[in-house]
């Protein structure tokens, strides 16, 4: 789901990157947030893939990939953090 070089992301472009599925689970999606419509079906790889790829959210934020997967949960979002 995630898209590679934060920055190149882009509104536009993570949308157009998400497959029909994956589009499926979001209800907004900006630079440095999603709000899920229904949260991934394997919340703790999600949170892993979301840690490879923005490692700030998880290193300066929750703590830890298991703590993100917990905030993801709760909230119904993701929020991405960029230094």
């Amino acid at each position: 789901m995630l898209l590679g070089s934060p920055a190149a992301c882009t509104k536009e472009k993570a949308a157009d990157s998400l497959a029909p599925e994956e589009a499926a689970l979001v209800k907004t999606l900006g630079f440095d947030e999603a709000v899920f419509k229904k949260t991934p079906a394997d919340m703790d790889a999600f949170a892993r893939e979301v840690y490879e790829f923005c490692p700030d959210v998880v290193d300066q934020g929750v703590g830890t990939v298991h703590a993100l997967a917990r905030e993801m949960r709760k909230t119904g979002a993701l929020y991405l953090w960029w230094d």
